[in-house]
């Protein structure tokens, strides 16, 4: 009785805190700089934001230079050229201190005499592998890009967006953050990694009074960009009840759901769903986590963390393409 009042009267003050606690934010205007944003919910999110927003510049970041130059053409097409648009492409491996650091610097000379309004970390990698078959290279190289690139483009950015009158920062982190599955520990550890880094930064900038920055942290479900083609297919009944239960989101619809969230001025977004689904999954993963390990252990295999990856195929076939930096 006592934990359902608890939990009761958490959803109230979360309800609360939810209509009382934000203020809506305008993309029209802003600098918006997405990273992996050739492909993917990156991709999905500029076409939006490009869509939706008024006079806004788009400063889009990937390491593939010829989808860059691609959305490019797609989104300059459809303008109508009054509206003082603009749509810049950056070729950059956000993996590299050094190469973030230098490409941010030629955003911010490109956008002069405006500043960095949006910054979108989305850029994102995962090798689909049990510990004992990654090699060390890998576990660094989903390190370098899952997380340590939002130091990287942060720390370069900052500058800049303290200069913007409002300013916001998206982290797109993944609900394994907050939970776990076997066959994904180092793209686990990268998002609960990134989640700390988040929280930590946001308590810096309470600290230091920045009020003008505002910030987003994204947890997105299983989201069907390619990145984890062939999961939870696998003919097993907790895979089929995690199928109808959380069926793999689209690309449109995550994106469609982070552009609402920053609109509204929303600082968490759990799961990216809607509907029963959205208010349930938002609280999964945190409610989860206070269970016994034993019931813990069978919500996560209902939710195909336990061989849900068992037949991962990835989005490419060739180790090397595996390994390059795709959106989130």
């Amino acid at each position: 009785m006592m934990l359902l009042a608890t939990l009761a009267a958490l959803l109230v003050l979360w309800l609360v805190a939810r209509v009382l606690g934000r203020r809506s934010f305008s993309l029209d205007e802003k600098v918006v700089v997405v990273t992996g944003a050739a492909s993917g919910i990156g991709r999905r999110l500029a076409q939006n934001i490009f869509k939706e927003a008024q006079n806004v510049t788009l400063a889009l970041v990937d390491i593939d230079t010829e989808s860059l130059k691609m959305l490019q053409t797609e989104l300059l097409q459809f303008q109508d050229t009054g509206k003082g648009k603009r749509v810049l492409i950056y070729e950059c491996d956000v993996a590299d201190y050094r190469t973030v650091e230098a490409t941010i610097a030629r955003v911010v000379n490109d956008i002069a005499p405006k500043h960095i309004g949006v910054l979108v970390n989305n850029a994102g990698i995962v090798m689909g592998k049990s510990l004992e078959d990654l090699t060390p290279e890998q576990i660094q190289k989903t390190f370098s890009v899952n997380t340590l690139a939002h130091f990287w483009t942060v720390k370069a950015a900052l500058p800049s967006m303290k200069r913007a009158s409002e300013a916001l920062l998206v982290t797109v982190s993944s609900v394994m953050g907050m939970t776990s599955s076997a066959g994904l520990t180092d793209y686990c550890a990268s998002k609960a990694a990134v989640n700390a880094f988040h929280e930590a930064l946001r308590l810096e900038l309470w600290r230091d009074n920045v009020k003008s920055i505002r910030t987003l942290l994204v947890c997105p479900a299983a989201v069907d960009t390619g990145m984890f083609a062939g999961v939870l297919s696998a003919d097993d009944w907790a895979l089929r009840f995690s199928r109808l239960c959380i069926p793999m989101l689209s690309e449109s619809e995550v994106a469609a759901t982070i552009y609402c969230s920053m609109r509204r001025g929303d600082e968490l977004l759990v799961s990216c769903f809607s509907g029963w689904r959205g208010v349930a999954l938002s609280w999964a993963p945190l409610l989860s986590r206070a269970l016994p390990v034993p019931l813990y252990d069978i919500v996560v295999r209902l939710g195909g963390g336990l061989n849900g990856m068992d037949t991962f195929v990835g989005k490419h076939s060739s180790k090397s393409e595996q390994e390059k930096v795709k959106a989130n």
